[in-house]
């Protein structure tokens, strides 16, 4: 398969998200398989931000809820998985956090769609690059 259907595949399962401000879905991929996806939200069982009452949505999402990504790894992790060499495909360009979370996972080659606005696109290059891992935008008409 190519990364673009990869990546419609991600932005389907980023649906799944129960986020009021960003849906974002991962699939992390090696040898044409999946092996885990993940997308944003709190742990299984957990208020969902689109339940809670709050004031502002960052401070609230920065404590309770799993980025995509890590969410991914985590799935992984659970189920005895390997996906050391794998490409995460994910809709949204990774934070720093979860940047470094995949790189310590493993994860070969980073995908993504949109550049997301709080993450400096030539930073996070050069994070990759000096770390040997791949990065590269694919995007998709939604």
């Amino acid at each position: 398969m190519s990364d673009t259907v990869y990546m419609e595949m991600a932005h389907s399962l980023a649906k799944l998200s129960k986020c009021v401000r960003l849906q974002v879905g991962c699939l992390l991929v090696k040898n044409g398989r999946v092996l885990s996806t993940g997308v944003n939200g709190t742990p299984s069982g957990y208020i969902n931000c689109n339940e809670a009452e709050y004031e502002e949505h960052h401070p609230w999402s920065l404590r309770h809820e799993i980025h995509a990504e890590l969410n991914a790894v985590i799935w992984a992790a659970r189920l005895g998985t390997p996906i050391e060499g794998a490409t995460a495909y994910v809709t949204h360009s990774p934070c720093d956090q979860c940047t470094k979370n995949l790189l310590a996972a493993g994860i070969a080659r980073i995908v993504y769609d949109v550049q997301y606005d709080r993450n400096p696109q030539e930073e996070l290059s050069q994070f990759c690059r000096e770390n040997g891992v791949a990065i590269e935008q694919v995007s998709i008409d939604k």
